[in-house]
């Protein structure tokens, strides 16, 4: 998995992300930490690759795919929560799958120990002012659960989300502004002067 420069100004690959996968043939060798540590990225990258392969969209998933990537993110981010922000940059800008990609960014937020490493990744994972609203989105069905009650962003969350509105340049946020598309629907009517009942034919 390459690694990127996580400023948006430069966007070449700067070295090869670790994965620290370990050849079959040395398995056996591992400690059960880092056996259940590589378990679990395997486990994580192969969901990231099977979405591509079936093309799957996350505002349209079935929850047993989000669920999916919630277990396996909750069991990797105790031990390695900073590889979970590297695999949603890794599928945002080598998989483009910006929808799982938004949904990996955003349980990394809900997930307390991924929190301190959200800010550094935001940037260059979230690419479109859609990218940063549905980040928060998810982020909100997840940390709501059955309750339906708005809940507070996390600090880190805000924060990173201020940096990237900032990055925004004015026409990405004018595609996004729904008050002018709403006018660009709705043209105004001419406007008709009442008619004075003197000036009709039919009134006697």
């Amino acid at each position: 998995m390459p690694c990127y420069s996580l400023s948006l100004e430069e966007e070449e690959e700067v070295e090869e992300l670790a994965l620290m996968l370990t050849p079959g043939d040395s398995e056996s060798h591992l400690e059960p930490t880092d056996q259940a540590l590589q378990e679990n990225k395997m486990a994580l990258m192969s969901l990231l690759c099977s979405t591509v392969a079936s093309n799957v969209k996350m505002n349209i998933a079935a929850d047993t795919t989000k669920a999916s990537l919630l277990e396996v993110c909750s069991k990797l981010a105790p031990l390695e929560p900073e590889f979970i922000l590297k695999a949603s940059l890794y599928a945002r800008q080598q998989l483009n799958v910006r929808d799982v990609a938004n949904e990996v960014l955003a349980i990394a937020a809900f997930l307390p120990v991924c929190r301190p490493h959200l800010r550094r990744y935001f940037c260059a994972i979230v690419q479109l002012p859609s990218d940063w609203i549905q980040v928060a989105e998810i982020y909100q069905s997840l940390a709501e659960g059955e309750k339906n009650k708005l809940v507070p962003l996390p600090a880190c969350l805000r924060a990173a989300m201020t940096d990237k509105f900032a990055q925004f340049d004015e026409y990405q946020l004018a595609k996004y502004n729904s008050r002018k598309h709403r006018a660009k629907r709705r043209p105004c009517r001419p406007l008709h002067p009442p008619v004075s009942p003197c000036l009709n034919p039919g009134h006697s």
